[in-house]
């Protein structure tokens, strides 16, 4: 009888019952996991929103930037109506008549020959006067005195004038 009872005890206990608690543990894992997965995926979602918010916002002052500097280069149109070259001694004197036809005065910063920058150059009214920039609706002498050790121009021979202004504006001739 010994032997019946034990096999009674081990029928009474179900055999599914250590299962079922496992079955409901997976499923709660796998919900768990689903729910991770789209936390994480909607947190990596929003810092890339985030990111490409801020990219666009600094492209778009990008271009509000562009279209200020272009709005204000409009303003500052030079031409260049005459030039010449003068060698004396150890350097050639460059005169560039420049015509302002644009709404504001252009002030220059920095003036470079052929890619040197050069240190001494004046602005002159037509009628020999130092200005301080070249005004709206007149020619102004932009007179260059470029050192013949620093850069040779010789009277005649192409060169690239550029023209920097206080704003930053670039103008460019070859002369």
């Amino acid at each position: 009888m010994m032997g019946d009872s034990s096999d009674l005890q081990y029928r009474n206990t179900p055999p599914e019952g250590p299962r079922k608690r496992v079955r409901s543990r997976r499923g709660s894992s796998e919900v768990l996991g689903a729910v991770l997965v789209a936390v994480i995926t909607m947190g990596a979602f929003s810092v890339y929103a985030s990111y490409a918010l801020n990219q666009t916002s600094n492209e778009a002052q990008s271009v509000v930037q562009s279209l200020r500097k272009g709005t204000l280069k409009q303003g500052q149109l030079l031409s260049v109506v005459y030039h010449w070259e003068k060698v004396q001694g150890t350097s050639t004197q460059v005169k560039i008549s420049l015509y302002n036809y644009g709404y504001s005065d252009v002030n220059v910063k920095y003036v470079f020959i052929d890619g040197v920058p050069q240190n001494s150059f004046n602005l002159l009214a037509l009628d020999g006067k130092q200005v301080s920039a070249v005004k709206v609706g007149s020619v102004t002498n932009l007179v260059i005195d470029v050192p013949y050790a620093v850069n040779p121009i010789v009277s005649g021979q192409s060169y690239e004038a550029v023209l920097v202004t206080d704003d930053n504006l670039v103008y460019s001739w070859g002369l």
